[in-house]
């Protein structure tokens, strides 16, 4: 009965610490997925909303159990049916204050224990300051070669006038 009962706690006390261990992962995955920078989610097979991160409710509001219609985007269809496979599709939309917006959105299929696809992941970034950046880069760029010209210019106009003078140096000499 002793050797009993010592087995018994030791079960338990196994028990506790992996609750604990599973409550600590649990608080640090939902920390992780809440503080990300991207939205993220995940749907099922049937196509409905089973996890999402704060960043995406704030934007779309708490769709968790949503099914839409079409069930999947083409690029979560694409995604489940080639296994392995990364899709990723850049989209630029356009506010209600007439600003342009970029994003970029990653969809992954998700698998189970044994490797069978279970639904899909879906990953979107604001990718808006990246393009503001490129947009300026390229404006910069153009008025780097607009300055180029002109000095390129500069340079031949005081060429000639520089000809011009010496020219005009021997008549006026005569």
């Amino acid at each position: 009965q002793a050797e009993f009962n010592d087995e018994r706690d030791s079960i338990r006390l196994r028990i506790v610490n992996l609750q604990q261990l599973y409550q600590q992962q649990q608080i640090f995955l939902n920390s992780l997925l809440n503080n990300l920078p991207s939205r993220l989610w995940a749907k099922n097979l049937k196509g409905a909303y089973t996890q999402q991160n704060n960043k995406d409710i704030a934007v779309r509001g708490n769709i968790k159990s949503h099914i839409e219609d079409p069930i999947f985007t083409p690029q979560e269809a694409q995604a489940m049916e080639s296994p392995g496979k990364t899709v990723v599709q850049n989209e630029t939309t356009i506010d209600e204050n007439g600003k342009k917006h970029w994003e970029k959105h990653t969809v992954v299929p998700l698998y189970d224990e044994a490797f069978r696809i279970k639904g899909v992941l879906g990953l979107i970034e604001d990718t808006t300051d990246f393009h503001a950046l490129e947009e300026e880069r390229n404006q910069l760029r153009e008025n780097l070669v607009k300055a180029s010209t002109f000095e390129d210019m500069s340079n031949v106009a005081g060429g000639l006038a520089h000809d011009f003078n010496n020219l005009l140096a021997g008549i006026i000499g005569y």
